[in-house]
């Protein structure tokens, strides 16, 4: 006697299938069900924007955002649990960003190029800090909180996310990624990537 089996097999071996199953596992093949639906991205955390008051502190600042604080005096307190090791003794000044985020029980990883696909992990777990070389009218090491991001991380330029300064006063700036980071744009080159 013939399986019953038989319609399923060949089912399963079919041309159909393998193409479906082609535009579920590669975001950029296939077209209808499945496609770039692992890239796109939707998160959005609220944080309480801190205003460094101190030109040196705005690793303090970024670090007491990732960690829900809301007051420059909560920045100052995160600072204070990070070892002289990790910052300057006279001036505040970070020099260690991995030893300064493990003291503040954060995560530091460093980074040459960053995409939005690079950071979606970090993301998920909440608000990153990116430390790097940034040109705001002038060029210098800062760091910024990255709170939100929502497009396809496969099209950078399609994705838009939102951003603090602690060197600024209040409002996040949400705007394309291409805007935030690249040559020639507000993030020159990053370093680190901090989060939870």
């Amino acid at each position: 006697p013939r399986s019953t089996l038989f319609p399923y097999t060949t089912l399963f071996r079919s041309a159909w299938v393998r193409r479906f199953r082609a535009s579920l596992n590669c975001p950029n093949r296939g077209s209808g069900i499945g496609r770039h639906r692992m890239a796109n991205i939707s998160i959005n955390h609220h944080i309480h924007h801190i205003t460094q008051q101190d030109e040196n502190y705005c690793w303090a600042c970024a670090f007491a955002m990732l960690k829900g604080k809301r007051t420059w005096e909560q920045a100052l307190a995160v600072a204070d649990g990070v070892p002289t090791s990790a910052r300057d003794r006279n001036s505040g000044a970070l020099i260690n960003p991995s030893a300064a985020a493990n003291a503040a029980h954060l995560r530091a990883r460093w980074v040459t190029q960053l995409t939005p696909g690079d950071l979606v992990s970090d993301l998920r777990r909440g608000p990153v800090a990116i430390f790097g070389v940034y040109r705001l009218g002038r060029v210098f090491r800062h760091v910024m909180v990255l709170s939100l991001m929502i497009g396809d991380t496969a099209v950078p330029n399609a994705v838009r996310v939102g951003v603090d300064d602690p060197w600024a006063s209040g409002n996040r700036w949400i705007g394309p990624w291409s805007d935030f980071c690249g040559a020639g744009r507000t993030l020159i080159s990053p370093e680190y990537v901090v989060s939870r």
